[in-house]
């Protein structure tokens, strides 16, 4: 047992307890199917073997250089004209895709290449959570875990999406963050965030150091310069059934530093314009208590991947027009590859209130990202497809999701966020990450 985490889990029980919730929901897997992790599967729980066609190959420990991964060419191009020869590795959203655009809108297929890997302490540590890891909290909190996904052997809805969660995407990130807006008409909109985070859940060797917590975020809106100057503060938890997310805003205009508390579930964002909610940021992300959750499979499905040349594309001289095109982004600069993707769906439950009533996610098996999501209305109708843009960091190692795309198939419109590429680094000091240090810089 991680014995560093024994009395906070003890802890977490008895209040668990006192509050009528299920203190585990699933129980962490036996040691013996533990085994199977860097045997059939990979050390982070993906089958290691390819499919049986060869269109997806093995996974191998071995790093691929990016420059190799972008000399490839595309193997073929899905079209309005023959996607129908591909709906069983199309999901509902891209059909929907090659329905609404059938001029513009195509996906070039490259090789598949299963670049993502790990530094052997991650491995290490996923090892052990897969023994040790539970769910609390009706699902909506995660013990017995640290530094690496939670569950590489997944039984539930639930514990895919806190794999969701607790992705590895390194110990902390600086990122310029740009954000657009694309209307129908070709109209768009820009907001800059200066932005730095801290994965307090992946710090190497600091477990017994621990907060339990699963990050800090902090943002300063740069851009445009009605907002510049805003700040938001965010202490992410590991259990939100217990201990929700806790939020701070300054807004220059008020003066002051306030609790956020609409900073979650389906409050509009900021930077969207109306796009996007905030449980929708990198598709999910919050709390789960509001929606049933159900493990429905795993698919071969089409999905963006190796996507450095569309993320890096304004930084190498391409005009931001060019790039966001009316109706979706400029299809050749993205790359699409075939993985095997774990299918989730979220039911809105009986009682709780969301804009979407249904939301389906396809969680890449390699690197546990959500990587496509599809939103419903309340009536059924598919209302929004989302899809993200999975690079390579190599100096990480690691596939991590920026370039979300949010794409309203009823308006027309659709929102790209974070468009960045991350500088990845330790994540400094956690006195930067506090509410005094937030008012510190609102006096700046």
């Amino acid at each position: 047992m991680k014995t560093s985490n024994y009395k906070r889990n003890l802890a977490a029980a008895v209040v668990t307890a006192s509050l009528g919730f299920s203190m585990v929901v699933e129980a962490a897997v036996s040691a013996d199917e533990a085994a199977r992790l860097g045997a059939e599967l990979t050390p982070f729980g993906a089958e290691r073997n390819g499919n049986d066609s060869g269109t997806i190959p093995a996974w191998s420990p071995e790093p691929m250089a990016i420059e190799k991964v972008l000399q490839d060419e595309p193997e073929f191009t899905i079209t309005a004209a023959n996607y129908l020869q591909y709906t069983d590795q199309l999901i509902p959203g891209l059909e929907a895709m090659f329905e609404k655009y059938p001029d513009s809108f195509k996906m070039n297929v490259y090789p598949t290449r299963r670049t993502h890997r790990m530094p052997q302490w991650v491995y290490d540590n996923i090892r052990e959570n897969a023994t040790e890891a539970t769910l609390v909290a009706g699902g909506n909190g995660v013990e017995g875990a640290y530094g690496g996904t939670a569950f590489p052997i997944p039984e539930s809805g639930e514990e895919l999406i806190w794999n969701h969660i607790t992705r590895w995407r390194g110990e902390g990130q600086s990122s310029d963050v740009a954000a657009y807006g694309v209307y129908s008409d070709g109209n768009i909109t820009y907001t800059r965030n200066q932005v730095e985070q801290k994965y307090t859940y992946y710090q190497e060797g600091q477990e017994d150091q621990w907060d339990g917590l699963n990050g800090f975020y902090f943002q300063e809106t740069v851009e445009p310069s009605r907002r510049s100057g805003e700040l938001l503060l965010l202490h992410e938890p590991m259990n939100p059934g217990l201990e929700p997310r806790k939020a701070w805003q300054y807004i220059p205009g008020q003066r002051r530093v306030r609790r956020a508390p609409t900073v979650a579930y389906d409050t509009p964002t900021p930077t969207s314009n109306g796009m996007a909610v905030f449980d929708e940021t990198f598709h999910f992300n919050g709390a789960l208590d509001r929606y049933d959750w159900t493990l429905v499979g795993k698919q071969e499905v089409f999905m963006p991947y190796n996507d450095n040349r569309f993320i890096n594309a304004v930084d190498e001289g391409v005009e931001v027009e060019e790039l966001f095109t009316a109706g979706h982004p400029n299809p050749d600069f993205r790359r699409w590859e075939l993985h095997r993707a774990w299918v989730v769906e979220a039911t809105l439950k009986e009682g709780k209130r969301h804009v979407y009533a249904k939301r389906r996610f396809y969680i890449d098996e390699d690197s546990w990202t959500v990587v496509m999501s599809e939103a419903y209305d309340g009536r059924g109708d598919l209302w929004k497809v989302n899809y993200g843009s999975p690079y390579y960091a190599e100096e990480l190692p690691g596939v991590v999701v920026s370039g979300n795309i949010y794409q309203d198939l009823l308006s027309g419109h659709y929102y790209v966020h974070p468009y960045t590429r991350e500088t990845f680094h330790k994540g400094g000091e956690d006195d930067f990450y506090s509410t005094q240090n937030l008012r510190r810089q609102a006096r700046r």
